[in-house]
């Protein structure tokens, strides 16, 4: 069930934004970390748990489709001392503002169109110059400089959970 936080709800103003908690695997004898900020991609190769397209493994690869989100929590999965794949959830930003990403190694201007560098997120161009087919996620509503987290981006709700 998505957690939608906008204004007024609770008497705290607050940027909307939308999270849901999916599934993801750690292979057997091994550990996974999931960083606060990271982006996050549908794991399309796991069909059969929590049914295909809910389940994410950390961002690998540049400005692909299967990008759906921001990590919004630290969290470890040990199995290092499993046998079988462990199923565990992590909580995923999937829509609206964000302040906790890292723009890869250039800036990236407010205006910007953005998608992703494995987990760090990189410019695709101007929103109003640029070919909308590419695979962007968000968009970058305050500055980043370069390698570094002090931007801000509105991430696109693809509608894919509630």
């Amino acid at each position: 069930m998505p957690i939608y936080k906008s204004d007024g709800v609770d008497g705290v103003d607050h940027l909307p934004k939308k999270f849901v908690r999916l599934n993801t695997q750690v292979a057997a004898s091994t550990s996974t970390t999931f960083t606060k900020g990271e982006v996050i991609m549908i794991d399309t190769s796991v069909t059969d748990v929590a049914g295909a397209g809910f389940n994410v493994k950390r961002g690998s690869g540049a400005d692909l489709a299967i990008a759906i989100g921001v990590c919004a929590e630290t969290k470890t999965i040990d199995n290092s001392g499993g046998s079988a794949v462990k199923n565990d959830t992590i909580l995923v930003q999937v829509a609206g503002h964000n302040a906790d990403c890292t723009a890869s190694g250039a800036a990236i201007d407010a205006g910007e169109l953005v998608g992703c560098a494995n987990t760090t997120v990189e410019a695709l161009g101007n929103v109003s110059t640029t070919d909308h087919t590419l695979n962007h996620f968000a968009l970058c509503v305050k500055a980043f400089s370069s390698g570094a987290s002090d931007g801000e981006l509105f991430i696109f709700d693809h509608g894919f959970y509630g």
